[in-house]
């Protein structure tokens, strides 16, 4: 087997074919090769690439989509999508079989620096890979959620099993939505010319929100806005981009940025103007786009993102991620160690002092 690091987000290009074959046709959206390309070309000006590239032959066996990034001030390999761009998404390796997933380890750690690979899905074969390498140190894994509804029978059926408090909700919601003008939700395909519009209208509503007072939306990060447009625009080329749109009268309240994929609906990304924040246009929305699942004859509906409130309104079921932390028996390695214990002491400390200070008060 020959391995390649790339550096260069353009010659990426050529892998394309073998990149979706090795993913599968069932495969999430992060780890094909459009999620892993947009990831690359909104990175490599600030980030330097070091995706991982197995070939036996002219076949590719196997990709580390790999990015250096700087963790408490030491260099350390992550996710392309991570250290610039801060998709916080789910990701992986992939590989035809453990030989190919050791050509790639061998050659992630002859780069010699610590390795920092945040929500591996729990059930994947990397995890317990990664967790017998030689030559690392590794802290215990971290494992966080993501809600997910499995879509099975009738909406009707879906609704009529639903708790009396969740029916109430979306009736007063809606009530709420309607006292200040007409109702309508439009969900639609936009193709690559007409994307671009939608795709403005959703970064203008995310970054009026909370999400711009955190500092956290797209369009304040020139790295995540061009991650985000890139990506949505290789799914309106397929015919995979879905725009969902809240409106009360002509004002557009709500926007969903999501992917039909796999079968299933992707919620990547929504925003709402606060301004009508007492009609839930969020809560609304979410309720459309799960109807719209439904009667796509979807098999699923991936709410993305961390598990918060707002997603368990909808769903008890979730999938487990594994963040994995390694450091190479090296000078950088410990010193990665060491940062990141510090880090974590801090934080720690952090908390314990907020509490008592609560309690105090």
């Amino acid at each position: 087997m020959t391995v390649e690091i790339i550096e260069d987000a353009r010659a990426l290009a050529p892998l394309r074919v073998d990149w979706n074959a090795l993913a599968g046709p069932l495969a999430a959206p992060m780890v094909t090769y459009d999620w892993i390309q947009a990831c690359a070309s909104a990175s490599e000006e600030a980030a330097r690439l070091a995706i991982v590239v197995v070939r036996d032959g002219a076949t590719v066996r196997g990709v580390a989509p790999l990015a250096i990034g700087r963790r408490n001030g030491i260099p350390t390999l992550e996710f392309v999508g991570e250290p610039v761009c801060h998709v916080n998404e789910p990701c992986d390796f992939l590989y035809a079989d453990d030989d190919a997933f050791i050509a790639l380890m061998t050659a992630v750690a002859a780069i010699g620096l610590p390795l920092r690979l945040d929500r591996l899905p729990i059930n994947s074969p990397t995890v317990s890979l990664l967790t017998r390498c030689r030559g690392y140190l590794a802290t215990p894994p971290k494992v966080t959620r993501a809600p997910f509804l499995p879509v099975a029978g009738s909406w009707d059926q879906f609704v009529a099993a639903w708790p009396k408090s969740r029916r109430r909700s979306v009736k007063r919601a809606l009530r709420a939505a309607q006292d200040h003008g007409p109702v309508a939700c439009e969900i639609v395909a936009p193709t690559p010319e007409t994307a671009e519009a939608h795709i403005r209208d959703f970064l203008r509503i995310e970054g009026s929100g909370w999400k711009g007072r955190a500092g956290t939306a797209a369009c304040l990060n020139p790295h995540s806005e061009r991650f985000w447009r890139s990506y949505c625009l290789a799914l309106a080329a397929d015919g995979a981009l879905r725009v969902s749109t809240l409106r009360i009268g002509s004002v557009a309240v709500a926007v969903q940025l999501g992917a039909e994929v796999a079968r299933r609906y992707w919620a990547l990304k929504i925003g709402h103007d606060e301004h009508y924040e007492d009609a839930s246009p969020g809560f609304l929305l979410t309720h459309e786009t799960l109807r719209d699942t439904f009667a796509r004859g979807l098999t699923g509906y991936e709410f993305m993102g961390e598990d918060m409130p707002w997603k368990q309104r909808w769903t008890e079921r979730t999938h487990e991620f594994a963040s994995v932390r390694l450091y190479p028996a090296s000078l950088t390695g410990i010193a990665g160690l060491g940062a990141n214990a510090v880090c974590y002491t801090v934080t720690r400390a952090g908390r314990f002092a907020r509490r008592y200070a609560r309690r105090r008060a």
